[in-house]
């Protein structure tokens, strides 16, 4: 498995995990602006939408389900990783 992190420590846990272990993975919404009003649905950034992206196509084991809050940044982070894991995949 191909593994990346700002986060040394991350890696070096996940490195520890055998290679037929079901996973799972819980992460944020990826970049969006800064919220300056009531209004919480906010958008990703377009860097948001690329790192979500670069996200799924890193990804080299078999995805199985994501599941993820009705905020549209969160939306938009999972659509982001599938489109780039369906492409590499």
């Amino acid at each position: 498995m191909k593994l990346q992190s700002n986060y040394n420590s991350m890696v070096q846990s996940a490195a520890m995990c055998p290679d037929d272990t079901n996973l799972k993975l819980i992460i944020r919404h990826s970049i969006r602006p800064e919220i300056k009003t009531i209004d919480q649905n906010v958008s990703l950034t377009e860097d948001g939408e690329i790192l979500a992206y670069q996200l799924g196509m890193s990804l080299d084991i078999p995805l199985g389900s994501l599941v993820c809050s009705p905020s549209i940044r969160c939306k938009q982070t999972c659509e982001e990783i599938v489109r780039g894991y369906s492409e590499q995949n």
